[in-house]
């Protein structure tokens, strides 16, 4: 019995401080958000921030003296027990992370776990072949090393000569940039990529040459063409070969879809989806109960993480699923989805102008300005870690500001939207962006916009332009919350709706894991009586009642705006 709980400790304290070692190199991600909770911004003191890491070096540390104890302690037990009570108790503040907040980015850890699992494996592998397979049965086992023999020499092979099977892995999704159309999706390998509408081919190109070394593929169409056509064609071919005067092409795969442009006729209807934060099934759950929508707004972070391709067409993904590749569609960039290895390759797989997301946009009846702030705290922010230059990039946007005004393209239009993930009117307790936000309200408010939809903030708060004392500090609706806000709201003379919150109704809890029901925003514009119905929506298809947080007013399942007045009930 003695024998049977010593090996047992020996093969736990391996097994728990490898886990540890793996599971917390995975959650690097989080790194900061452990320095932070444990108080960094206090007194952004250097030893808290390098926490992190020295911990990490602690759990490789007791991971090797695991093993070493597993490989050669034969005569001291007390070891295996030392070393499993250790490993058990960084197992708990591994599992006390994950409760405070790192639950939020599982996906993320649980991906780079399986992927540093699989370089284990292989070293593993490397280990049993070279230390262990001369003893065992399989050296002199014929069918073993022809199989394996046969295993690797196909895998080299095919590695040589790239071979691949190519299929279309997202379809495609359209987004609206200025006068044109950004036909967005992805094959399984390298590949050209064309649109067909009526008989005239349009190209994913660079500089005349049609791309072919890439997965992702962005073609853009004239408005008008996809407008009277209302049918496209994808094509994809991936180059087998490729040499400097020819090349060897793979069959060429197709798939046709219809396309409804926006059409006023009727009354204008959007829905808006914001901050879904990987949570594809409630978001297009929600969605499923809006009908005959026109076109649909992506309101950013939809994802917490950019770190791969995977992450980056998660937009295209959610997308799809609701528009079925038939609806025009506008992207809007979140402060998440400038975090990550692959955020800087975002533009290429939504919709952007010269890879930056703000732009103007114009859909039957509709005049649309989409603007990006960028990150949600100031350019020094220690979490940027010197990365964030976006003064320079919001004085950009204000320049088009500018234009669209001297241009005042917006009067030709029945209906003026705005968009930005971070609302513009509001601005918090930290006063971030507080100059870019008062100059662009400033001159948006001469733009007679009609609409502006945000998210970021995971609530759900209309801003009532006629309900509120500028450059003040907010107090609560009783109805909503208790006290008051050190943030104010600027002078604005547009109604504004934030769309960003998880839960059922507006007051339930913002918890992002396995949220059961995402809220979105759905938009009717009435041209003809000069009023919009504003719906938000929750994933089982139910009005959600709303109060205006800064206001006493009880706006009930429905807002009404006065197109002409701006006037809210």
């Amino acid at each position: 019995m003695k024998k049977i709980i010593e090996t047992t400790a020996k093969y736990a304290s391996l097994i728990i401080a490898s886990f540890n070692a793996l599971i917390f190199f995975a959650m690097r991600i989080c790194w900061s958000g452990i320095s932070k909770t444990l108080g960094y911004e206090k007194n952004y003191a250097k030893i808290i921030f390098d926490l992190p890491v020295l911990v990490m070096v602690l759990f490789v540390i007791v991971a090797i003296l695991s093993i070493v104890n597993f490989l050669l302690n034969k005569k001291k037990p007390v070891l295996s027990y030392i070393l499993l009570g250790v490993s058990f108790l960084f197992l708990i503040v591994i599992i006390a992370i994950f409760i405070l907040g790192a639950m939020e980015y599982s996906l993320y850890i649980f991906r780079n776990f399986a992927k540093s699992l699989g370089y284990l494996l292989l070293i593993g592998i490397a280990i049993f072949f070279i230390f262990f397979y001369h003893k065992t049965p399989l050296k002199d086992s014929k069918p073993f090393k022809i199989t394996l023999i046969s295993i690797i020499s196909l895998a080299s092979v095919c590695s040589l000569l790239k071979v691949t099977i190519n299929y279309i892995t997202y379809e495609p999704v359209v987004y609206a940039v200025e006068n044109e159309y950004q036909i967005v999706f992805s094959s399984s390998s390298n590949s050209m990529g064309s649109v067909k509408i009526g008989d005239k081919e349009y190209y994913d190109l660079f500089s005349g040459s049609e791309k072919s070394f890439t997965k992702v593929h962005k073609v853009c169409v004239p408005m008008s063409e996809l407008n009277n056509a209302k049918e496209y064609t994808i094509s994809v071919q991936h180059p087998i070969y490729r040499g400097p005067f020819g090349a060897l092409l793979g069959r060429e795969i197709t798939k046709t879809y219809s396309f409804i442009p926006c059409d006023k006729s009727d009354g204008i209807k959007y829905f808006t989806i914001s901050d879904v934060h990987l949570n594809f099934k409630r978001a297009v759950q929600t969605a499923s109960y809006v009908e005959n929508m026109d076109f649909l707004v992506l309101g950013g972070d939809l994802t917490s993480y950019v770190q791969n391709e995977e992450d980056a067409n998660f937009a295209n993904k959610i997308a799809f699923a609701i528009t079925k590749g038939e609806k025009p569609v506008i992207y809007t960039r979140g402060n998440h989805e400038i975090k990550g290895e692959y955020a800087e390759q975002l533009y290429k797989y939504v919709g952007s102008k010269d890879q930056k997301f703000f732009y103007t946009f114009y859909l039957d009846g509709v005049y649309g300005l989409n603007l990006d702030i960028g990150e949600d705290h100031d350019d020094d922010w220690w979490e940027y870690y010197t990365t964030a230059h976006f003064d320079e990039y919001r004085n950009e946007q204000l320049s088009l500001l500018d234009e669209e005004l001297l241009k005042q393209d917006y009067l030709s239009y029945d209906y003026r939207l705005l968009t930005c993930h971070i609302p513009l009117p509001f601005v918090n307790y930290r006063k971030n962006h507080e100059d870019f936000k008062s100059k662009a309200v400033a001159k948006l408010n001469n733009m007679k916009i009609d609409m502006h939809v945000s998210g970021h903030q995971h609530q759900l708060y209309v801003f009532d332009p006629n309900k509120v004392t500028p450059n003040t500090k907010l107090t609560y609706n009783p109805e909503f919350k208790k006290g008051t806000y050190n943030g104010y709201l600027l002078n604005f003379n547009f109604p504004s709706l934030m769309v960003s919150k998880t839960g059922f109704n507006q007051k339930d809890s913002n918890y992002l894991v396995n949220a059961k029901s995402i809220i979105g925003l759905e938009t009717y514009v009435d041209l003809n009586n000069h009023q919009q119905i504003c719906t938000y929506k929750n994933s089982k298809g139910e009005k959600v009642n709303v109060v205006n947080p800064f206001a006493k007013i009880n706006y009930g399942d429905s807002i009404e705006i006065d197109l002409l007045t701006k006037e809210m009930k």
